[in-house]
């Protein structure tokens, strides 16, 4: 059996791959917000221009009713986005669509909004679909290679059990700590919408104009794009550690776990605290003896192996039932192809 020193950092390796690519993903969308900022700005723009006098709009005149041509092109705009909503996952922004569009009666300002909550929800599609892939490469990059990990750490090939689609869907979608990564970002999409809508209709009836609207946006999609950026890596973390309780269950070798912190400037005091202590595999709660133990949380798992350890029979056996060995020389690549398939 290989000493401490490869666990540590073969389960490091691990880890740090998956918060690249987290970091990664959290780059493209922060494109991806800044593409629904210039849209709804776009919107505000298109808002003022058409009711505004002096770049500035009096409440009263923002809740003027819709005449029946705008009304009518306003209808017009709701059917695309009804074309775009299928992906919303409760149903809740199709149905508010819908309603709107057979409301007799729109305000200019309900109008707006319907415009602005529209870029949102298109926004967060977008994101659950991406964050979505970004777990699901995670998590099979950090099954297959724990599972590498422990067979070349015991020189041995352990159980394995391939992921297929339908698992693999499942295990993303777990919940944990009370909700799953879809439920959290459109539950910050809720937050997002009734953030702009309050600080929009506050500005209009100070009478501000166009452009301070414009700086009001810019600072609430900044705030947004930090709490999904927050989200992308705690989620991130969440299924890479997932990953590796599964390979640790489905090894059938791997009875205990030591906990391993990231330990930098950034580290927190819990993980700090955490950091070497041993717990049996059944003990494993995420959030106090598992990690994440906090958002942002980069700390992960190693399995724990007592000095008399024996493999026993729970080896994996080839076809004629004999024991196989991994090659010390094996790479990854080489053991994927192996036992994995290409």
């Amino acid at each position: 059996m290989k000493p401490e020193a490869y666990w540590n950092k073969r389960t490091e390796q691990i880890a740090n791959g998956a918060h690249l690519q987290a970091d990664a993903y959290a780059a493209k969308l922060k494109d991806e917000y800044r593409k629904a900022q210039i849209a709804i700005q776009r919107d505000l723009d298109a808002f003022y221009a058409r009711f505004a006098n002096n770049n500035a709009i009096s409440f009263a005149e923002a809740q003027t009713v819709l005449t029946k041509g705008q009304l009518k092109d306003f209808k017009l705009t709701l059917r695309e986005f009804q074309a775009l909503a299928v992906n919303n996952p409760d149903g809740r922004w199709t149905t508010k669509l819908n309603n709107a569009y057979f409301k007799q009666r729109v305000t200019r300002l309900e109008s707006l909004y319907l415009q602005i909550e529209n870029a949102l929800r298109v926004l967060s599609a977008r994101e659950t679909e991406g964050l979505k892939a970004a777990m699901s490469n995670a998590y099979v990059s950090t099954y297959y290679q724990t599972q590498f990990m422990i067979n070349q750490g015991l020189g041995v090939a352990v159980s394995l059990v391939k992921i297929d689609t339908k698992t693999l869907e499942s295990i993303v979608a777990r919940p944990w700590i009370g909700s799953n990564y879809s439920k959290r970002i459109w539950g910050n999409t809720d937050k997002l919408v009734v953030r702009l809508q309050t600080d929009f209709t506050q500005a209009i009836i100070r009478g501000e104009s166009n452009t301070k609207l414009a700086r009001q946006l810019e600072v609430d999609m900044g705030v947004s794009f930090r709490q999904a950026e927050r989200l992308v890596r705690t989620e991130s973390s969440f299924i890479q550690n997932e990953a590796s309780y599964d390979s640790y269950k489905q090894s059938e070798v791997v009875g205990k776990y030591r906990y391993l912190a990231t330990l930098d400037s950034r580290t927190s005091t819990a993980c700090r605290g955490m950091d070497n202590k041993v717990f049996d595999l059944k003990d494993k709660q995420i959030g106090v003896t598992w990690p994440p133990l906090h958002a942002n949380c980069r700390s992960t798992t190693v399995p724990q192996f007592d000095d008399n350890f024996d493999i026993g029979e729970r080896i994996a056996k080839d076809e004629e039932g004999k024991t196989i060995y991994v090659p010390a020389s094996m790479n990854y690549k080489e053991y994927h192809e192996s036992f994995i398939g290409v």
